[in-house]
């Protein structure tokens, strides 16, 4: 017999409604995210510079942009301005993790590893996990010297882009409801998190210690975790 659920956490969930088309999504926009697309295009385009979005999905390819999106991601934690970023990413065994995860993931088609590439260079990147119809956005890193031409915002909004043009309903922004993600004006969900436990001694205290051992888990890990009960992939167990 199994008692009641033991409800523990409560996070913010942002979730975007795609429609069909790109030029109707823009539209539907504020102002004030309509001037940031348009300063991001036309900021690379006045200084001379020209962007392509380089989308990784198969493994081989996964593995060389996590590569260089880890380099990103460390950038952008030590960039001396701006909003504080900490470097998810720095121990030898998050990174393990990521990879394999990731490798696992690109072997079913799963995994889009979002790239802006100016002049030959990955300046920008954001991983990203296809959901059935919908796109979750994870981690992301970018080139401090081309803050000036936010092109983690034009990186973010070329994934939008992809995500519509692929036919992709919705695409979840992740947690914490950061301006970066509230100015696309997603839906505000909340991701409640529970254990269930057999009614007998040992039970109970088995789900008490994996609850304390779940509250000191690191971000990348709790983030994946979360993804893997929506998705049923299997990253790692699903709370029972």
């Amino acid at each position: 017999m199994e008692a009641a659920p033991q409800w523990y956490q409560v996070v913010d969930d942002y979730l975007l409604d795609l429609p069909r088309d790109w030029v109707q999504f823009r539209a539907s926009l504020p102002r004030n995210a309509r001037e940031s697309l348009r300063h991001c295009y036309d900021s690379l385009r006045r200084a001379g510079h020209a962007f392509e979005l380089v989308v990784a999905r198969d493994p081989v390819e996964v593995r060389w942009a996590l590569y260089r999106f880890l380099q990103l991601h460390t950038l952008r934690a030590h960039m001396p301005f701006g909003p504080r970023h900490p470097d998810r990413f720095t121990a030898q065994s998050l990174r393990a993790f990521l990879y394999g995860v990731c490798e696992r993931l690109a072997a079913r088609d799963a995994v889009r590893v979002f790239q802006l590439r100016i002049g030959g260079t990955i300046v920008a990147s954001r991983i990203g996990f296809v959901i059935g119809d919908g796109l979750y956005l994870y981690y992301s890193g970018f080139d401090p010297a081309w803050a000036r031409y936010s092109v983690m915002t034009t990186t973010v909004a070329e994934a939008l882009r992809y995500a519509i043009a692929s036919g992709l309903r919705s695409v979840n922004l992740s947690l914490t409801g950061e301006q970066s993600k509230l100015r696309w004006r997603p839906r505000r969900i909340d991701f409640r998190s529970a254990l269930v436990a057999r009614d007998t001694a040992r039970s109970r205290l088995a789900c008490g210690v994996y609850r304390s051992s779940v509250s000191g888990w690191s971000a990348p890990r709790r983030a994946l975790r979360r993804l893997s009960a929506r998705s049923h992939l299997g990253l790692a167990r699903v709370r029972a």
